[in-house]
């Protein structure tokens, strides 16, 4: 017996092995490059301050002083990825017109906190508002995620039933009543 056996199919088989381990691990790597995580919202929260206050600084609340200017609001995700794009709406619910404003943000540098400042000129009349919130990721299979807040503005408002959302029934309600011939 020799100390040292030479079988010929041994390097063979290493060197396949080590080449297949090799595509398999960068097939891997280009799948999981490929593909886009699915945005999750985690919270979203309206206060005072600006967009350069520390968020443990705002103070959060649904219910703001009559012909407030400026409110920040802040939308914390649990799962997000670079290049996904956040767009904020804010509007009031009950009327029908274009949203008071709309501004769309681009995730970067890992960040997982969006923050927006919803302000309107001339000042937030009383009554209720919502706030949307839609993140999206690019490319041929993107993924959504969307959530919305509402708030109100003025004192009492709240507690003011012209003030609150219409249900879907409501609206079918107030809808054929316009229709309705005497």
């Amino acid at each position: 017996m020799a100390l040292y056996e030479v079988d010929c199919t041994t390097p063979m088989r290493a060197k396949w092995k080590r080449m297949r381990t090799v595509l398999l691990t960068l097939c891997s790597i280009l799948l999981v490059s490929c593909t886009s995580v699915q945005p999750e919202i985690g919270f979203i929260g309206v206060g005072s301050g600006t967009v350069q206050t520390h968020t443990q600084d705002i103070v959060f609340s649904e219910e703001f002083p009559a012909g407030i200017q400026s409110v920040t609001a802040a939308i914390q995700f649990t799962a997000i990825e670079d290049g996904t794009h956040i767009m904020a709406s804010w509007f009031s619910p009950d009327e029908r017109r274009p949203p008071f404003g709309r501004r769309t943000i681009t995730i970067q540098s890992g960040a997982t906190v969006a923050r927006f400042d919803l302000g309107n000129h001339e000042g937030f009349p009383p009554g209720q508002y919502l706030l949307r919130i839609d993140a999206r990721t690019e490319g041929e299979d993107p993924k959504v995620a969307s959530g919305s807040l509402t708030f109100w503005v003025g004192e009492g408002t709240r507690r003011n039933p012209s003030t609150k959302l219409r249900t879907s029934e409501e609206t079918k309600q107030r809808r054929n009543l316009g229709n309705m011939s005497l």
